[in-house]
């Protein structure tokens, strides 16, 4: 009889795979890929009297978020800080659903399979499916989630978007309740920590992330929190989508 069910969700690219190979490392029979439709029909059979399975790991993309909130999650819950299996070398945890949620999307620029270079564009031979951070973030603080959570550093969702110059996400996370007075474990507002953070690297002029999304300048970021912070919410509208 199976004792643990997990289902793993995310986006193209956003560790899925990684985090099945960590799930494999540690003795659980693994399902990738596996339609949300399917996950319940997949849980009674392994369910069944008799069945050898007894850990089991689902990967499924964001589209199972809609199935996960009908069960009435606990938005608080976050994974322990542990130490990865040997394919995913490091410390993972600290984090909750909606922080997870906030990187993803397009996947990895080169992998397996047709097309395996795309640089920029969505992959074509992935099934249909909604990859957009931005609307599994609406879609979490529209469940419930809390936007001002913190990580064990003490970083809420909107540092750490703030911090790695995420502008869209930084808008609906503050337009979806976010504190921007809440300070991390430094005592800074994410408003502080992006107006002292040292401006990142232009944009490459050559090789394969030319055409890539990048993100924010510190500066535009801080123009974006004080904007919203003046009621103007539509700061730094004009710097693209990121």
């Amino acid at each position: 009889m199976i004792q643990d069910f997990v289902v793993i969700t995310g986006f193209s690219g956003a560790g899925k795979s990684q985090a099945m190979a960590t799930f494999e490392d540690a003795g659980y029979f693994c399902v990738d890929n596996l339609p949300p439709e399917m996950i319940g029909s997949l849980a009674e059979l392994f369910g069944h009297e008799g069945s050898k399975v007894e850990r089991a790991a689902v990967a499924s993309d964001v589209e199972a978020l809609k199935l996960m909130l009908s069960y009435d999650p606990d938005f608080a819950w976050v994974p322990e800080s542990i130490q990865t299996g040997p394919r995913q070398p490091g410390n993972t945890g600290g984090k909750t659903a909606l922080m997870v949620a906030m990187n993803g999307g397009k996947g990895v620029g080169m992998a397996g399979g047709p097309g395996d270079i795309r640089e920029g564009i969505a992959p074509p031979f992935r099934e249909v499916s909604n990859r957009n951070p931005i609307d599994a973030v609406k879609l979490l603080l529209e469940a419930g989630a809390d936007p001002d959570a913190k990580t064990p550093d003490g970083d809420t969702a909107l540092h750490l978007a703030a911090f790695d110059g995420k502008l869209d996400i930084v808008r609906t996370l503050v337009e979806g309740g976010a504190d921007m007075n809440v300070k991390d474990a430094a005592g800074k507002t994410a408003l502080q920590v992006v107006s002292e953070q040292k401006p990142r690297p232009p944009r490459p002029t050559a090789g394969a992330l030319v055409d890539g999304e990048m993100p924010a300048q510190p500066a535009e970021v801080a123009d974006l929190l004080r904007g919203l912070a003046s009621g103007n919410t539509q700061a730094s509208n004009g710097t693209g989508s990121r």
